[in-house]
């Protein structure tokens, strides 16, 4: 049995506390939990929440031009809805990466919200390939441990803890030579997750599969 002793942080994961404001999760997490209109927003930006089992009960809404289908373990091309401006503008506008981009505007192209009961958990996994060499990921709620362990022994534990209004980026090894989880709370959870398409340009699908963290 690995030992869960403790590491150093992988390269290319980067955490930053309290990256947003009061203000800004206080509107997002009314706009996740009781659907309140987004600032700014004329009318309400509607979520195209999902449930099924292959997605362990958590919802799960999906934005942009590819997702993941749970379902079939895929990552593909489609015709989802846009990414809400709200989001691009407090989230990813200034956001800087290896692509050489000037924000995340330009460089994010898929966008996955899930929400988390309490005994709701994210079990051990690494994105998809095809969701290109950046991971952006901000958390709201209840401050879980991020855990990460090297696919291949030894297994040594890392643990992160993000808390409420925060951000964390995973690129090079953290991205591809580590997995992450995140075991079952206490309480309420959420996380918007930011991607590129980096795939085949295969014929994008009409928005409906199931969808990943």
């Amino acid at each position: 049995m690995d030992q869960n002793k403790s590491v150093a942080a992988p390269h290319g994961f980067e955490l930053c506390q309290d990256e947003l404001s009061a203000e800004v999760c206080r509107s997002i997490e009314n706009w996740l939990r009781l659907g309140v209109p987004l600032p700014g927003s004329s009318a309400a930006v509607e979520i195209p929440w999902r449930t099924g089992d292959e997605m362990q009960s958590r919802r799960i809404a999906q934005f942009g031009a590819s997702e993941y289908d749970y379902k079939n373990d895929v990552a593909v091309l489609c015709s989802g809805p846009p990414i809400p401006s709200y989001l691009k503008e407090k989230l990813l506008d200034g956001v800087n990466h290896a692509s050489g981009s000037d924000s995340g505007v330009e460089e994010y192209t898929q966008c996955i919200i899930n929400l988390y009961r309490a005994e709701n958990d994210i079990p051990w996994h690494v994105d998809h390939p095809h969701f290109g060499e950046n991971v952006l990921v901000y958390t709201f709620g209840e401050a879980r441990p991020l855990l990460f362990r090297l696919k291949v022994r030894p297994r040594a534990i890392y643990r992160a803890c993000p808390r409420h209004g925060s951000k964390y980026t995973l690129s090079g090894s953290a991205r591809y030579d580590w997995e992450h989880s995140v075991p079952p709370g206490k309480g309420f959870r959420a996380s918007i997750t930011f991607r590129t398409w980096t795939g085949p340009p295969t014929k994008p699908k009409t928005s409906g599969l199931g969808t990943e963290e």
